[in-house]
């Protein structure tokens, strides 16, 4: 109950000074730093075989050792101030015992004292055996009481200014991908665009320059835990590591390829190395110099952008540009991909995809995506629910094929990079058809 916690309220709560409902896209406001003064529980009538439900409750009072409230009135506040100086004269909380529990409960109400233990058989019950009325009015103890700070102050719960540069030039660490508070209008807006932050309500900006990240550059300091895979289903087949040609040129390189049981599919994983890199590397500067410029679309957490056909995971047609607005990174990321598919299925499928949609994103440093049924890609977790089955950790230019529309249907993932990473994946989306194939580069 001593940490501060920050609370919110939104546009139906009566008791805030302003009207936040009169405020155009205005549902939420941070309130400052609180403590947990008290918390109890109530009986509440329900429409349920105990003709009960027990709900608790809590007391938040304002931390003093933060400025005064930004949405308080300045003399109101200085008042408020005084009375508190003298907080030391009035009453405390009347606490007193159980005969039935021998534990001790607040007297919270004027009605009278009740036991608040759940578990108590005479739980929100009065002295008389009654229960309370269901208008209750609290008691004046129970408001006067004040608590006291015992840490250290607090800054501004407004936050500062994020860092908009840093010396080495990287800005794709955690520091970067945080929101900020415009100072013109006071809205709080999470970064959701690559290039610079932006209020969600007035517009003002606020740019970014940082460097290009080279892919060598997110490759440091990994844990060698990450660049093995590892296979804990014994019921998945994993089939001897095999060899595959690079077209148009002498090089090769190797995959792995993944058997489900009951025939749910297959999972492909199709290794880059660095003699066979230089394409993925274009891929992932141009990526970031389309995005920095504004050609490229980042949106949401992490930031995504979509080509090709609309996917509704992130919103369909309205978050989606068509392959002959793309920029040149998605086409090459979704070209690499299928000439990396082909090389190893071409003697395995004589139907092969032609992709009709890519759906790119960029993790910065210590971002990730929760366990769900659609296919990223870095380091994936496939869990068919709820035991995990394994492990697999693609590196730098690596394709990853799902191949098999029962994976969607009984396996989940999650993506946990180990660095800043951007991540391509292509799939074949059409009609009521279920997507039965979904590929993944990592950049």
């Amino acid at each position: 109950m001593k940490r501060p916690i920050a609370l919110l309220i939104d546009d139906r709560y009566a008791l805030f000074p302003y009207d936040l409902a009169s405020k155009k896209d205005c549902t939420y406001a941070v309130l400052g730093f609180y403590h947990i003064a008290h918390a109890w529980a109530e009986r509440q009538p329900a429409d349920n075989g105990k003709g009960y439900v027990v709900r608790w409750k809590f007391a938040f009072e304002w931390c003093e050792k933060q400025p005064a409230p930004w949405w308080e009135d300045r003399d109101a506040a200085a008042k408020d101030h005084d009375d508190k100086s003298a907080s030391t004269r009035r009453p405390g909380v009347v606490y007193r015992s159980c005969a039935a529990c021998m534990r001790k409960s607040p007297l919270v109400y004027e009605e009278g004292w009740m036991c608040l233990m759940p578990q108590c058989t005479t739980f929100w019950t009065l002295r008389n055996g009654s229960h309370p009325p269901e208008t209750l009015a609290y008691a004046n103890s129970f408001l006067s009481s004040r608590m006291n700070c015992e840490h250290d102050p607090l800054e501004d719960i407004a936050p500062i200014l994020p860092a908009t540069g840093a010396g080495d030039g990287v800005v794709t660490s955690r520091r970067f991908s945080k929101g900020w508070h415009c100072k013109q209008c006071g809205r709080l807006s999470c970064r959701f665009k690559w290039q610079y932050w932006e209020c969600q309500n007035c517009g003002t900006t606020l740019t970014i320059a940082g460097a290009t990240r080279l892919p060598k550059g997110c490759c440091t300091d990994v844990n060698k835990k990450f660049l093995d895979h590892s296979v804990l289903d014994p019921a998945i087949i994993v089939q001897k590591l095999a060899p595959y040609s690079i077209p148009g040129s002498d090089n090769t390189g190797h995959y792995h390829v993944y058997v489900l049981p009951e025939c749910r599919g297959k999972i492909y994983l199709i290794q880059g190395r660095r003699i066979i890199n230089q394409i993925a590397d274009e891929i992932f500067r141009e990526y970031q110099e389309q995005a920095k410029a504004g050609d490229l679309q980042f949106r949401r957490f992490p930031l995504k952008s979509n080509s090709g056909e609309p996917y509704q995971y992130i919103g369909g047609t309205g978050n989606t540009v068509p392959f002959d607005a793309a920029p040149s990174a998605v086409i090459k990321a979704r070209d690499l991909i299928h000439s990396r598919m082909m090389s190893v299925m071409k003697a395995e499928s004589s139907n092969p995809y032609r992709f009709n949609e890519v759906l790119s994103a960029a993790y910065m440093e210590e971002q990730s995506m929760s366990f769900h049924s659609d296919a990223e890609t870095c380091r994936c977790l496939y869990a068919p629910l709820p035991p995990t089955t394994g492990n697999l950790n693609p590196a730098q230019g690596d394709v990853m094929i799902m191949d098999g529309a029962a994976i969607q249907e009984y396996y989940e993932h999650t993506v946990v990079p180990l660095n800043f990473r951007i991540a391509a994946t292509a799939r074949y989306i059409g009609g009521a058809t279920p997507i039965n194939q979904e590929s993944s580069v990592l950049l």
